[in-house]
Protein backbone atom coordinates (compact mmCIF):
# COMPACT_ATOMS: atom_id res chain seq x y z
CA UNK A 1 0.00 0.00 0.00
CA UNK A 2 2.80 2.40 0.91
CA UNK A 3 4.46 1.74 -2.46
CA UNK A 4 1.35 2.83 -4.38
CA UNK A 5 0.96 5.84 -2.08
CA UNK A 6 4.56 6.73 -2.85
CA UNK A 7 3.84 6.65 -6.59
CA UNK A 8 0.72 8.76 -6.03
CA UNK A 9 2.75 11.29 -4.04
CA UNK A 10 5.32 11.55 -6.85
CA UNK A 11 2.59 12.09 -9.43
CA UNK A 12 0.89 14.67 -7.24
CA UNK A 13 4.20 16.52 -6.92
CA UNK A 14 4.40 16.66 -10.71
CA UNK A 15 6.74 13.80 -11.59
CA UNK A 16 5.78 11.65 -14.56
CA UNK A 17 6.35 8.16 -13.17
CA UNK A 18 4.67 4.77 -13.46
CA UNK A 19 6.87 3.14 -10.82
CA UNK A 20 9.46 4.01 -8.18
CA UNK A 21 12.92 2.39 -8.12
CA UNK A 22 13.71 1.75 -4.46
CA UNK A 23 17.50 1.66 -4.45
CA UNK A 24 18.42 4.87 -2.57
CA UNK A 25 19.83 6.37 -5.78
CA UNK A 26 18.84 9.55 -7.61
CA UNK A 27 16.53 8.93 -10.55
CA UNK A 28 15.85 11.70 -13.04
CA UNK A 29 12.38 11.75 -14.59
CA UNK A 30 10.20 14.02 -16.69
CA UNK A 31 7.76 16.40 -15.07
CA UNK A 32 4.23 17.47 -15.89
CA UNK A 33 5.52 20.98 -16.63
CA UNK A 34 8.40 19.75 -18.83
CA UNK A 35 7.40 16.31 -20.18
CA UNK A 36 10.20 16.24 -22.78
CA UNK A 37 12.96 16.96 -20.25
CA UNK A 38 14.17 15.01 -17.22
CA UNK A 39 14.14 17.94 -14.83
CA UNK A 40 12.44 16.01 -12.03
CA UNK A 41 14.18 13.67 -9.63
CA UNK A 42 13.52 11.39 -6.67
CA UNK A 43 15.33 9.19 -4.17
CA UNK A 44 13.49 6.40 -2.36
CA UNK A 45 14.63 5.24 1.08
CA UNK A 46 12.24 2.58 2.40
CA UNK A 47 9.13 4.52 3.49
CA UNK A 48 10.79 7.87 2.73
CA UNK A 49 10.57 9.55 -0.70
CA UNK A 50 12.52 12.74 -1.46
CA UNK A 51 11.48 14.55 -4.66
CA UNK A 52 12.56 17.68 -6.50
CA UNK A 53 12.32 19.79 -9.64
CA UNK A 54 15.49 21.32 -11.11
CA UNK A 55 13.56 24.06 -12.88
CA UNK A 56 11.59 25.39 -9.93
CA UNK A 57 14.09 24.36 -7.27
CA UNK A 58 11.20 22.99 -5.18
CA UNK A 59 11.75 19.84 -3.12
CA UNK A 60 9.25 17.76 -1.19
CA UNK A 61 9.41 14.80 1.18
CA UNK A 62 6.77 12.07 1.47
CA UNK A 63 6.39 9.68 4.39
CA UNK A 64 3.36 7.54 5.29
CA UNK A 65 0.72 9.48 7.18
CA UNK A 66 1.17 9.29 10.91
CA UNK A 67 4.86 8.37 10.78
CA UNK A 68 7.30 10.86 12.31
CA UNK A 69 10.57 11.76 10.64
CA UNK A 70 13.58 10.39 12.45
CA UNK A 71 17.10 11.79 12.69
CA UNK A 72 18.10 9.22 10.07
CA UNK A 73 15.34 10.55 7.81
CA UNK A 74 16.64 14.11 8.24
CA UNK A 75 20.14 12.99 7.29
CA UNK A 76 18.86 11.15 4.22
CA UNK A 77 16.78 14.15 3.10
CA UNK A 78 19.77 16.47 3.33
CA UNK A 79 21.95 13.94 1.51
CA UNK A 80 19.43 13.49 -1.31
CA UNK A 81 19.10 17.23 -1.88
CA UNK A 82 22.87 17.73 -1.91
CA UNK A 83 23.34 14.84 -4.33
CA UNK A 84 20.70 16.31 -6.60
CA UNK A 85 22.38 19.72 -6.57
CA UNK A 86 25.73 18.16 -7.38
CA UNK A 87 24.27 16.14 -10.24
CA UNK A 88 22.60 19.28 -11.61
CA UNK A 89 25.91 21.14 -11.49
CA UNK A 90 27.65 18.32 -13.34
CA UNK A 91 24.98 18.23 -16.06
CA UNK A 92 25.14 22.01 -16.49
CA UNK A 93 28.94 21.95 -16.67
CA UNK A 94 28.83 19.37 -19.48
CA UNK A 95 26.24 21.48 -21.32
CA UNK A 96 28.42 24.58 -20.89
CA UNK A 97 31.39 22.81 -22.46
CA UNK A 98 29.17 21.65 -25.32
CA UNK A 99 27.87 25.21 -25.77
CA UNK A 100 31.39 26.65 -26.06
CA UNK A 101 32.47 24.01 -28.54
CA UNK A 102 29.40 24.48 -30.74
CA UNK A 103 29.69 28.25 -30.58
CA UNK A 104 33.39 28.29 -31.48
CA UNK A 105 32.88 25.93 -34.41
CA UNK A 106 29.88 27.85 -35.81
CA UNK A 107 30.05 30.52 -38.52
CA UNK A 108 29.40 34.23 -38.29
CA UNK A 109 25.82 35.10 -39.21
CA UNK A 110 25.27 36.88 -42.51
CA UNK A 111 21.56 36.22 -42.91
CA UNK A 112 18.95 33.94 -41.35
CA UNK A 113 15.19 33.58 -42.04
CA UNK A 114 14.32 34.18 -38.37
CA UNK A 115 16.24 37.45 -38.25
CA UNK A 116 14.66 38.58 -41.52
CA UNK A 117 11.21 37.71 -40.19
CA UNK A 118 11.90 39.82 -37.09
CA UNK A 119 13.30 42.77 -39.05
CA UNK A 120 16.79 42.42 -37.57
CA UNK A 121 19.75 43.30 -39.78
CA UNK A 122 22.64 43.35 -37.29
CA UNK A 123 23.38 40.15 -35.36
CA UNK A 124 26.58 40.80 -33.42
CA UNK A 125 27.58 37.81 -31.31
CA UNK A 126 25.24 35.35 -33.00
CA UNK A 127 26.53 32.31 -34.90
CA UNK A 128 25.17 29.91 -37.49
CA UNK A 129 25.40 26.10 -37.34
CA UNK A 130 23.68 24.58 -40.35
CA UNK A 131 20.11 25.84 -40.31
CA UNK A 132 20.31 26.79 -36.64
CA UNK A 133 20.84 30.34 -35.42
CA UNK A 134 22.87 30.20 -32.19
CA UNK A 135 22.07 32.69 -29.43
CA UNK A 136 24.88 32.64 -26.81
CA UNK A 137 23.68 32.66 -23.21
CA UNK A 138 26.03 33.95 -20.54
CA UNK A 139 25.77 33.59 -16.78
CA UNK A 140 25.16 37.24 -15.89
CA UNK A 141 27.08 36.96 -12.62
CA UNK A 142 30.23 35.35 -14.06
CA UNK A 143 29.99 36.45 -17.72
CA UNK A 144 30.76 32.87 -18.80
CA UNK A 145 29.13 31.26 -21.84
CA UNK A 146 27.05 28.41 -20.38
CA UNK A 147 24.27 27.63 -22.85
CA UNK A 148 22.87 28.26 -26.31
CA UNK A 149 19.40 28.94 -27.59
CA UNK A 150 19.09 27.45 -31.07
CA UNK A 151 16.49 28.93 -33.42
CA UNK A 152 15.35 27.18 -36.61
CA UNK A 153 14.22 29.09 -39.74
CA UNK A 154 10.59 28.54 -38.74
CA UNK A 155 11.19 30.06 -35.29
CA UNK A 156 11.41 26.80 -33.32
CA UNK A 157 13.57 27.45 -30.22
CA UNK A 158 15.62 24.90 -28.27
CA UNK A 159 18.10 25.18 -25.41
CA UNK A 160 20.95 22.72 -25.01
CA UNK A 161 19.89 19.67 -23.01
CA UNK A 162 20.66 20.15 -19.32
CA UNK A 163 22.07 23.64 -19.82
CA UNK A 164 21.74 26.43 -17.29
CA UNK A 165 18.94 28.88 -18.06
CA UNK A 166 18.20 30.62 -14.76
CA UNK A 167 20.32 33.74 -14.39
CA UNK A 168 21.57 33.63 -17.99
CA UNK A 169 21.01 36.03 -20.84
CA UNK A 170 22.22 37.20 -24.22
CA UNK A 171 23.81 40.65 -23.92
CA UNK A 172 23.81 43.29 -26.63
CA UNK A 173 26.51 45.99 -26.29
CA UNK A 174 27.02 45.18 -22.63
CA UNK A 175 30.54 45.76 -21.37
CA UNK A 176 32.21 45.13 -18.01
CA UNK A 177 32.87 48.81 -17.46
CA UNK A 178 30.26 50.92 -15.62
CA UNK A 179 27.04 51.47 -17.53
CA UNK A 180 24.40 54.10 -16.86
CA UNK A 181 21.33 52.30 -18.21
CA UNK A 182 20.40 48.77 -19.23
CA UNK A 183 17.21 47.15 -20.51
CA UNK A 184 16.14 43.59 -19.66
CA UNK A 185 13.57 41.80 -21.79
CA UNK A 186 12.53 38.29 -22.80
CA UNK A 187 13.60 37.23 -26.32
CA UNK A 188 16.57 38.09 -28.50
CA UNK A 189 14.48 39.73 -31.25
CA UNK A 190 12.90 41.98 -28.64
CA UNK A 191 16.33 42.85 -27.25
CA UNK A 192 17.71 43.69 -30.70
CA UNK A 193 14.71 45.92 -31.42
CA UNK A 194 15.09 47.78 -28.11
CA UNK A 195 18.81 48.29 -28.74
CA UNK A 196 18.16 49.58 -32.26
CA UNK A 197 15.73 52.20 -30.94
CA UNK A 198 17.56 53.23 -27.77
CA UNK A 199 21.25 52.50 -28.54
CA UNK A 200 21.41 51.28 -24.93
CA UNK A 201 22.75 47.94 -23.59
CA UNK A 202 20.15 45.17 -23.43
CA UNK A 203 20.02 41.66 -21.99
CA UNK A 204 17.62 39.06 -23.37
CA UNK A 205 16.56 36.77 -20.51
CA UNK A 206 14.86 34.33 -22.92
CA UNK A 207 11.63 33.91 -20.95
CA UNK A 208 9.41 35.73 -18.47
CA UNK A 209 10.34 33.43 -15.57
CA UNK A 210 14.01 34.37 -15.97
CA UNK A 211 13.45 38.15 -15.74
CA UNK A 212 13.72 38.11 -11.95
CA UNK A 213 17.02 36.13 -11.69
CA UNK A 214 18.60 38.22 -14.46
CA UNK A 215 17.39 41.48 -12.94
CA UNK A 216 18.88 40.57 -9.56
CA UNK A 217 22.19 39.58 -11.17
CA UNK A 218 22.31 42.82 -13.18
CA UNK A 219 21.57 44.85 -10.05
CA UNK A 220 24.42 43.10 -8.24
CA UNK A 221 26.89 43.49 -11.11
CA UNK A 222 26.03 47.10 -11.99
CA UNK A 223 24.52 48.58 -8.80
CA UNK A 224 24.60 52.14 -10.11
CA UNK A 225 22.87 51.51 -13.43
CA UNK A 226 19.29 52.48 -14.18
CA UNK A 227 17.48 49.22 -14.99
CA UNK A 228 14.38 49.06 -17.17
CA UNK A 229 12.37 45.84 -17.46
CA UNK A 230 10.86 45.91 -20.96
CA UNK A 231 8.05 43.40 -20.56
CA UNK A 232 5.80 41.58 -23.00
CA UNK A 233 2.05 42.16 -22.96
CA UNK A 234 0.54 38.68 -23.10
CA UNK A 235 -2.94 40.10 -23.51
CA UNK A 236 -4.24 37.11 -25.46
CA UNK A 237 -3.20 34.75 -22.66
CA UNK A 238 -4.89 37.10 -20.20
CA UNK A 239 -8.05 37.05 -22.28
CA UNK A 240 -8.09 33.26 -22.30
CA UNK A 241 -6.87 32.50 -18.78
CA UNK A 242 -7.25 35.71 -16.78
CA UNK A 243 -3.48 36.02 -16.24
CA UNK A 244 -0.84 38.00 -18.12
CA UNK A 245 2.52 36.27 -17.42
CA UNK A 246 4.55 38.80 -19.42
CA UNK A 247 3.26 41.77 -17.43
CA UNK A 248 3.18 39.94 -14.10
CA UNK A 249 6.77 38.70 -14.30
CA UNK A 250 8.07 42.04 -15.55
CA UNK A 251 6.38 43.95 -12.73
CA UNK A 252 7.53 41.34 -10.21
CA UNK A 253 11.16 41.69 -11.33
CA UNK A 254 11.00 45.48 -11.38
CA UNK A 255 9.50 45.65 -7.90
CA UNK A 256 12.10 43.25 -6.51
CA UNK A 257 15.05 45.48 -7.44
CA UNK A 258 13.42 48.90 -7.66
CA UNK A 259 13.67 49.09 -11.44
CA UNK A 260 11.56 50.88 -14.00
CA UNK A 261 9.19 48.90 -16.20
CA UNK A 262 8.01 49.49 -19.74
CA UNK A 263 5.33 47.83 -21.87
CA UNK A 264 4.47 48.34 -25.55
CA UNK A 265 1.67 50.94 -25.85
CA UNK A 266 -0.47 48.80 -28.09
CA UNK A 267 -3.76 50.05 -29.43
CA UNK A 268 -6.79 47.78 -29.55
CA UNK A 269 -6.11 47.33 -33.26
CA UNK A 270 -2.53 46.27 -32.49
CA UNK A 271 -3.74 43.65 -30.03
CA UNK A 272 -6.31 42.34 -32.48
CA UNK A 273 -3.46 41.97 -34.97
CA UNK A 274 -1.65 39.69 -32.47
CA UNK A 275 1.11 42.06 -31.33
CA UNK A 276 2.58 41.25 -27.89
CA UNK A 277 6.19 42.45 -27.48
CA UNK A 278 8.58 45.30 -28.30
CA UNK A 279 9.75 43.60 -31.49
CA UNK A 280 6.14 43.58 -32.71
CA UNK A 281 5.85 47.22 -31.74
CA UNK A 282 9.14 48.05 -33.46
CA UNK A 283 8.05 46.41 -36.70
CA UNK A 284 4.72 48.23 -36.63
CA UNK A 285 6.05 51.55 -35.32
CA UNK A 286 9.75 51.73 -36.15
CA UNK A 287 9.89 55.47 -35.51
CA UNK A 288 8.63 55.24 -31.91
CA UNK A 289 10.84 55.01 -28.83
CA UNK A 290 10.68 52.26 -26.22
CA UNK A 291 10.88 54.41 -23.09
Amino acid sequence: MNYQNKINAAIQFGLLVNYIVEDEQIHRVATLAKPKRKNGWYVSYGDLLVMGDWVTGITKVWKPQGQQRSSIDAKRIKEAIERSKQQKREVQQKAAINARVQYQQAQQVAVHPYLSMKGISAADGLRLAGKWLLIPLYDVKTNELVNLQRIAPDGTKLFLKGGQITGTGCPIQLMDEPISRVFICEGYATAASIHHVTSQPVIAAMNAGNLMPVAKAVKQRWPGAEIVIAGDDDWLTEKETGTNPGKFKALEAANAIGAKVSFPPFTLEDKKAGLTDWNDYYLANSNKAVA
